[in-house]
């Protein structure tokens, strides 16, 4: 994948020149995402909420054309013209890289921008449950990392990556299979060989292929698509430590997705294989914080300790295994389920319930139990939550009054707080 690079000194050209001044705002205020489209002000999604400025002009479809015309990598424009959509790395000097999706809306482009961070976090700083710090230290097996759209998990992702490259007892080689090459990681204990898929290999069947003549210790794989989630366990077996990213809404969905990818008759066979190599899995999600000052983490984890391997060899139906991560056992053991999360957050004032409820399983059951908790536990403060994220990761808590819901609030560009200066 092509990635733009923007220096400072050379004017870029009048479209390039709008783009570049509203991303380089949004690195310097703790914005997510920025997206530009025909009759609307630029949009930034900060604290998980869509705000504009009042001070910016509307953007005309000419506007978008010569953007597009202006910022697209040269690599990428065959595909731009076939598909009308494409996805490439920008890198302004002094403001940082963003990962630009530009697809078409009644035949104009429209942009989504995501404000990459500035360098890649640890577990500890990204506040990560300490039972998954172990994990990436493991000598072989499987590590699923897993999350909606926006909830972190690259973040978590490469932290793992890190805690080898920082960490490990002893050098390992690590190759990554990555679509596109979000943030580069530097030698340090580990050598790390992060090959793009599209780009350095065709795809990820093909990259995996090669990791045996590679001599690879550690295999990161990035956004694994459902039925690619088979391979990431036929190399976990095949002696490599495999740390893979995907989508999913719950612990159990994710494994039920691995599960689905073979042909019934194989699964039993699946769930055998699972429950020896199995390291870990930990599903996230993000919500705003009750004080408008940023986000919050939420986990659900999953720790293959010896019951969880006999449940997986066993035939009972997976959805019985959250009874296990949320009984008071697997808590002890370093599990836990979303809801209990969630429930944590909210009695000790991290968020609101309304946040909760957008993220419960089962929202009625979930206020009627915030209900009956209420009538008999105080409020904790904020200090006693373990989701609390550290400063300095791309969720980071921010100054500022709470922001509103609902329609895209307006906002003067002096009402949102420089998250690098001390609050």
């Amino acid at each position: 994948m092509a990635e733009a690079t923007t220096a400072l000194g050379a004017p870029p050209p009048e479209g390039a020149a709008r783009l570049e001044a509203v991303l380089r705002f949004a690195a310097t205020r703790g914005i997510t995402d920025v997206h530009l489209k025909a009759q609307q002000r630029p949009l930034y999604r900060r604290n998980g909420l869509l705000i504009s400025r009042r001070d910016e002009a509307l953007l005309d479809p000419e506007e978008l054309l010569a953007v597009a015309a202006q910022v697209l990598p040269p690599a990428e424009k065959a595909q731009w013209q076939a598909r009308g959509q494409v996805t490439f790395l920008m890198t302004l000097v002094g403001a940082g890289r963003f990962r630009v999706t530009m697809y078409l809306v009644r035949g104009v482009p429209t942009l989504a921008v995501r404000v990459l961070p500035p360098r890649v976090l640890s577990l500890r700083e990204l506040n990560m449950p300490k039972v998954t710090h172990g994990w990436p230290m493991a000598g072989q097996g499987l590590v699923l990392v897993a999350g909606p759209a926006g909830a972190g998990r690259t973040a978590t992702w490469l932290g793992m990556l890190e805690g080898i490259n920082t960490s490990a007892a002893v050098a390992r080689q690590v190759v990554t299979l990555e679509s596109p090459v979000e943030q580069l990681l530097d030698d340090k204990v580990a050598v790390i060989h992060q090959r793009e898929v599209g780009k350095d290999v065709a795809s990820l069947a093909d990259g995996a292929q090669f990791l045996a003549r590679q001599d690879a210790d550690v295999v990161g794989l990035a956004d694994v698509k459902p039925d690619e989630l088979g391979l990431a366990l036929d190399l976990a077996e095949s002696r490599y430590l495999v740390i893979a990213s995907t989508t999913g809404s719950s612990v159990v969905a994710v494994l039920q997705r691995l599960l689905d990818s073979a042909p019934r008759e194989q699964r039993q066979s699946l769930r055998r294989r699972l429950a020896k190599s199995l390291r870990g899995v930990v599903c996230q999600v993000l919500l705003p914080r009750a004080d408008g000052k940023g986000m919050v983490l939420a986990c659900e984890v999953l720790v293959p300790v010896a019951a969880v391997a006999e449940f997986l060899r066993s035939e009972r139906d997976l959805e019985e295994l959250q009874v296990l991560m949320e009984s008071p056992h697997g808590r002890q053991l370093g599990m836990g389920g979303m809801e209990q999360a969630l429930q944590d957050l909210v009695q000790t004032g991290a968020v609101t319930l309304e946040a909760a409820l957008t993220r419960s399983r089962d929202p009625e059951a979930f206020r009627n139990k915030m209900a009956m908790v209420r009538s008999t536990a105080p409020i904790m403060p904020i200090a006693a939550s373990g989701h609390e994220p550290a400063a300095g990761m791309p969720f980071a808590p921010l100054g500022g009054a709470p922001l509103r819901t609902g329609s895209v609030p307006a906002m003067d560009a002096g009402t949102l707080p420089d998250p690098f200066k001390p609050q």
